[in-house]
């Protein structure tokens, strides 16, 4: 099966064109093609003439691996438009980018998209946040779209021209930016937590030296099966072991996932607060391939939901916790911490194989 063309449709009010333009040239610097980006407010990249931009993006939809680009204001919430556009890339489950505009918030955000995927707020008063979402960004799309890296140096120069310009035309629209607290959207208004003294201190954390005196790591087997996934739990690490030959249904809907359960939920904001990071070491025997790291809410919400390549040897992990949450209040109710293996080929090509995990912590990510 050939695969899809890769492009970007930018979602975004008519009125807020001067932004877009700006991020395109961002794009184009990076490596993107103009004609792999469709923005409306940018000649260059617009539907072509005489087509109902309805049925050109439903058929964009069918044939090409399309990233969704929403351009977050209060402008793009009073068209009718622009929501008839999140609506249709919600339903074709689009991957998707947020950019907040200048003076638009977090709270503000609705509709049917996630709200706890990070967003990059192009106003945040914290600079070193701001550019590392976009640095994060940036190396997505290399990856997506195939595209050669772009020179550090030149990206430091484009990525800082770009933000100018966002200011500059924030000024001249007289937007009035709404300044956030040092932390992204985050209300640095802190309840104590267990983990406040060694945070403090700037230390490790051990997660499974701190689970593993109460509970167990536990296997949860979608079709019920107990004898598809058996798990060891030692002090500070565990292996899974599992055999799906007896597993006639497969697929992604289908899994054998190592539970970390917290009961009560553990509040995890100092570790957003501190800017700390979850790492891991994980291994791979037999069929397995990939591990998928999922850290739920109460509610269930995946506020971490990353795939994790554990072939040739298995590999270290690290995700820093404020590049992949939108704010500490994400962090606020952490219920569960999972590391689940899907019956697909591309997570187990066979029948058998074993899962380590080690060196589970939470780690200052930088002084």
């Amino acid at each position: 099966m050939k695969n899809k063309p890769h492009k970007l449709f930018i979602s975004h009010s008519s009125k807020d064109a001067e932004y877009m333009k700006a991020f395109v040239d961002l794009l184009v610097a990076i490596g993107v093609h103009k004609n792999q980006i469709t923005c409306t407010s940018v000649p260059q990249c617009n539907i072509p003439v005489g087509c109902n931009i309805y049925d050109w993006l439903a058929k964009q939809f069918q044939t090409s691996d399309l990233h969704v680009v929403y351009a977050f204001s209060d402008n793009y919430y009073s068209s009718v438009a622009t929501l008839n556009e999140m609506g249709a890339a919600w339903v074709m489950r689009c991957k998707w980018t947020g950019l907040l505009l200048p003076g638009f918030t977090f709270n503000k955000l609705a509709g049917c998209i996630d709200k706890n995927q990070i967003c990059i707020k192009l106003d945040d008063p914290d600079i070193i946040t701001l550019k590392q979402r976009l640095r994060q960004f940036r190396d997505d799309i290399i990856k997506e779209f195939g595209l050669e890296s772009i020179d550090e140096d030149e990206w430091e120069e484009k990525r800082d021209d770009f933000l100018d310009k966002i200011k500059i035309i924030a000024q001249q629209k007289n937007v009035k930016t709404t300044p956030s607290n040092p932390v992204n959207g985050s209300n640095n208004t802190k309840g104590k937590t267990r983990f406040d003294a060694p945070v403090a201190q700037r230390q490790e954390i051990d997660l499974l030296k701190d689970y593993t005196p109460f509970s167990k790591v536990k296997p949860i087997i979608s079709c019920g099966d107990e004898k598809v996934a058996k798990i060891k739990t030692f002090a500070d690490c565990f292996d899974m072991d599992v055999d799906i030959s007896n597993v006639t249904k497969r697929g992604m809907g289908e899994f054998a996932m190592a539970l970390m359960k917290y009961i009560p939920c553990d509040n995890w904001t100092g570790f957003f607060d501190a800017g700390y990071a979850i790492e891991f070491d994980a291994f791979a025997s037999g069929a397995i391939k990939k591990v998928q790291l999922e850290i739920k809410n109460d509610t269930g919400v995946k506020i971490i939901d990353e795939e994790n390549d554990v072939r040739i040897g298995g590999g270290h992990f690290k995700y820093r916790f404020r590049d992949k949450v939108r704010n500490r209040e994400a962090l606020e109710k952490i219920s569960e911490v999972c590391f689940t293996v899907f019956f697909a080929e591309s997570y187990i090509d066979g029948e058998k194989g074993r899962l380590s995990i080690r060196n589970l912590k939470v780690t200052p990510a930088y002084e």
